[in-house]
């Protein structure tokens, strides 16, 4: 039996010059990294998949709100440790490849944020509201 976990994968776009054969996966510890190339060979993405040990750490919250502009808003919590437990991953991974290889930079701006809930389960314990 395969124990699935809830995951969370952020994902930035990278300036660089950098050539690879292929996609190339590490797994250390808890965390995935993935560097993913474009059409060209080059590194293009650098993603970061980590264990979520505590999932209810991750929950949205819809609030009315009754004669405001808008009729309500919308809270996206995540487990702020983690979180920036992977920032400094990229930070790190940032200065090595600049520094090791022809990586310019990683492009802050173009983060993108996934929750991966393989489970019913999981995305019940996160709380998180899907559409």
């Amino acid at each position: 039996m395969v124990i699935k976990e809830l995951k969370l994968k952020i994902t930035y776009d990278v300036k660089s010059k950098t050539v690879l054969p292929k996609e190339i996966q590490v797994a250390r510890s808890n965390r995935t990294f993935t560097f993913h190339i474009n059409e060209e060979q080059f590194l293009s993405q650098i993603s970061i998949t980590a264990d979520v040990k505590e999932p209810e750490k991750f929950y949205s919250e819809i609030t009315p709100t009754p004669g405001q502009y808008s009729k309500a808003t919308f809270e996206l919590k995540t487990d702020d440790e983690l979180y920036d437990s992977v920032i400094r991953d990229f930070q790190d991974l940032e200065s090595l490849l600049s520094f090791s290889y022809n990586v310019k930079e990683l492009d802050w701006n173009s983060q993108t944020y996934n929750l991966i809930c393989e489970t019913e389960e999981e995305r019940k314990k996160a709380n998180i509201f899907t559409a």
